[in-house]
C-alpha cells in the first residue's frame, strides 16, 4: 500500500503523467496519485476520502483561478493544497497563499525536479505533523473532559463573548439543569444577576461568591482566561457544593442565638431584634411595648423539687407562653427565670392583655409559682438600653408590690 496519497487536479493529460512519474520516487514507500480533470470530481473525492496533499491547476474547465482554490480548500478539510500554475506571477502567488494554499509552483520548472519534489514532501510531512498534533490535542481534550466529569467539582467555561461553551455533569447536578439549558446564554438565567455581573467584570482576574440554585448552594470561583496577547479570552469557573456546610453554618448561628434549655431567643438575638423593632417603630411611628417577666418563687421550687424539675418547669412555662403570643412577638430567655417579651405594633392596653394571658397560663400554681411583669411603652427617641432599663425597673416594682402583678413603667 502506498505510503502517501496525493490528489492531482489537472486537465492536461501529458502534464498529469509527468507529475505522476516525478512523484513515483518522491516519497519512500510510494505515492498513490488520484487524478481528476475537473474540480467537481476532485471535491467529491476529497469529501469521501482523506489525502496527504492536493496538487491543483488554476486553469480548469469547471473552475478557474482562486475560485478553484477556494472550492478545494473547503473540501480538503486541512489537507495542504499546492497550486500548479503556468504563470510565474508573484501577485497571483501571494493571492493563492492568502486564499489558503500552502505553496505555489510554476509549471515548466520541474527539471531538475528537486524543488518540486521537496515542496510536495514538505507538504505531506506538514500534514502528518498536523495530524499527529491534532491527535495529541484530541487525546488531551479527551483526558481533560474525562477528568472534569470525574472530579467532584462543577467546571464551567464561559467564552470571551459571554457564552457558556462547556459544563460538566457536576454543574448540571448542582444547578438542576441539563447541559442544553446552560450552553450559550442559558446559563445567565440559571446563575442569576450577581454571578452574571461577576463574569462580565473583566477588570479583575478572579472572583468568588456563593450562588443559590433552589435548595442547593455552590461556592463559585472564576478565573479570567487570557489570550496570547494578554486580552480577556473568557472564564473558567469551578462550583463546589456548599449546601451542607451552609446549613451547618446556619445551625451554628442559630445555636449561638438560641437558649439551649427552652429553645427561645437568647440575649444576643433579643438585642438584635429589639434594635430592629425600635428602628421600625421610629421610622413608621408605630407603637412598641416591652415586658420583663420572671417566675415568682422559682428558687424555692428549685430547692424543693430539684434542678431537673426546675428546668422542666421553665420548658413548660415557655411552651405555654408561646401558645398565647402573636406571630410577630418575640419571647426571650435572658437568664435563669428572667424573660423578656417584645411586642411590636402594640400599645399599653394591647400589651397588658397579652401579659395577663401569659400570667394566666403559667404552670406551677399549685406549688405557689406565678409570674410578675414590668411593662413599658417605647418613647420616641428612646434607645434600646433605656427602654430595657425601664422594663426592669417596672418588674422590680411589681415584685415589691406583692408579686404576681403587672407594673407599668
Amino acid at each position: 500500500m502506498p505510503a502517501a496519497s496525493v490528489v492531482l487536479v489537472e486537465d492536461a493529460i501529458p502534464y498529469a503523467r509527468l507529475v505522476e512519474l516525478i512523484l513515483a520516487d518522491a516519497v519512500p514507500g510510494g505515492v498513490e496519485v488520484r487524478h481528476h480533470e475537473r474540480v467537481g470530481t476532485a471535491v467529491a473525492d476529497l469529501l469521501e476520502r482523506d489525502a496527504d496533499c492536493v496538487l491543483l491547476d488554476l486553469g480548469l474547465p469547471d473552475a478557474n483561478g482562486l475560485e478553484a482554490v477556494a472550492m478545494v480548500i473547503n473540501a480538503a478539510g486541512g489537507v495542504p493544497v499546492i497550486v500548479l500554475s503556468g504563470h510565474d506571477d508573484d501577485e497571483l502567488a501571494v493571492a493563492a497563499i492568502r486564499a489558503g494554499a500552502q505553496d505555489y509552483l510554476v509549471k515548466g520548472q520541474e527539471s531538475p525536479p528537486s524543488r518540486f519534489v521537496r515542496a510536495i514532501r514538505f507538504a505531506i510531512e506538514r500534514r502528518r505533523a498536523q495530524e499527529r498534533s491534532e491527535d495529541l490535542l484530541r487525546a488531551k481534550e479527551d483526558r481533560w473532559r474525562t477528568l472534569t466529569h470525574l472530579a467532584p467539582v462543577g467546571i464551567l467555561e464561559i467564552d470571551e463573548a459571554g457564552r457558556c461553551v462547556f459544563a460538566n455533569d457536576w454543574v448540571t447536578d448542582i444547578t438542576g439543569r441539563d447541559v442544553g439549558a446552560l450552553l450559550g446564554d442559558g446559563w445567565r438565567d440559571v446563575f442569576g444577576p450577581e454571578a452574571t455581573a461577576a463574569f462580565a467584570d473583566i477588570a479583575r482576574d478572579d472572583f468568588s461568591l456563593e450562588v443559590g440554585f433552589g435548595a442547593r448552594w455552590a461556592h463559585v470561583t472564576g478565573a479570567l482566561l487570557r489570550d496570547p496577547w494578554g486580552g480577556p479570552a473568557g472564564w473558567l469557573a469551578t462550583l463546589v457544593d456548599v449546601t451542607e456546610a451552609r446549613e451547618a453554618r446556619e445551625q451554628l448561628r442559630d445555636l449561638a442565638r438560641t437558649d439551649p434549655l427552652t429553645g427561645l431567643a437568647n440575649r444576643r438575638l433579643w438585642d438584635e431584634r429589639l434594635a430592629i423593632e425600635l428602628a421600625r417603630a421610629e421610622r413608621h411611628g408605630r407603637p412598641l411595648c416591652v415586658a420583663a417577666i420572671d417566675l415568682d418563687r422559682f428558687k424555692p421550687y428549685n430547692d424543693t423539687y430539684g434542678h431537673q424539675a426546675g428546668d422542666e418547669l421553665l420548658r413548660e412555662a415557655t411552651a405555654a407562653w408561646r401558645g398565647v403570643l402573636r406571630g410577630a412577638d418575640l419571647l426571650s430567655r435572658l437568664g435563669g427565670d428572667e424573660f423578656a417579651v417584645l411586642l411590636p405594633d402594640c400599645d399599653l392596653d394591647c400589651a397588658r392583655a397579652i401579659v395577663e394571658r401569659l400570667q394566666g397560663v403559667t404552670p406551677g400554681g399549685e406549688a405557689g409559682v406565678g409570674a410578675s411583669a414590668g411593662l413599658v411603652a417605647w418613647r420616641a427617641g428612646e434607645d434600646a438600653a433605656a427602654v430595657a432599663a425601664r422594663a426592669d425597673a417596672a418588674l422590680y416594682a411589681a415584685k415589691d408590690a406583692g408579686r404576681g402583678g403587672i407594673s407599668v413603667g
